[in-house]
């Protein structure tokens, strides 16, 4: 199982990064973009997970629950690794956040203690495009501004369907 631990969009923030993807596409972005129901913010990556495994994921996810609620704002668009070789188009915060940190490292702490490993710091951000082959010198603003609040945690199973995935729900557990 390919699991990863998320926090859910809500519509004011789901109806911006579709925006932005469009923005994108009319300025002849060619890619995969995300559709509406992927749309998530990654706070840890579990990757492939044998089915054994699954009843410890499941401990250490419970047992992330008693954080405390807050807010993100999603205000750019960004790319990982850098605006001019984008492998992933996101919408994000141009500012730090230390709530989203602080919850990133609880969620990371919970599943290092069960012998997972992570590369990168999380960073609050939503992937709306895979683009290919694009060189750019800059992207476009967005459009607007979004905020979410930040209240449940969701364990995710990423599955194989057809040239994409879809993510399903395995458990939810509120700050």
């Amino acid at each position: 199982m390919r699991l990863f631990v998320a926090v859910d969009v809500n519509d004011q923030v789901r109806a911006l990064a579709l925006e932005a993807g469009a923005t994108l596409a009319r300025a002849g972005v060619t890619g995969r973009y995300e559709s509406s129901e992927k749309l998530h913010v990654t706070l840890a990556f579990l990757g492939n997970v044998a089915d054994e495994r699954l009843a410890t994921v499941m401990q250490a996810f419970r047992g992330l629950g008693g954080g405390r609620p807050f807010w993100l704002e999603f205000d750019t668009l960004g790319a990982f690794p850098n605006v001019h070789r984008p492998r992933v188009i996101w919408i994000g915060s141009s500012r730090a956040n230390p709530d989203f940190a602080a919850c990133a490292r609880e969620v990371r702490a919970a599943f290092a203690g069960s012998g997972f490993s992570f590369d990168h710091d999380a960073e609050p951000h939503i992937s709306i495009c895979r683009p290919k082959g694009l060189r750019v010198a800059a992207l476009p603003a967005l459009a607007g501004t979004a905020r979410l609040r930040v209240d449940t945690l969701t364990l995710y199973h990423s599955v194989p369907a057809g040239p994409t995935t879809r993510y399903e729900a395995i458990a939810r557990t509120p700050l």
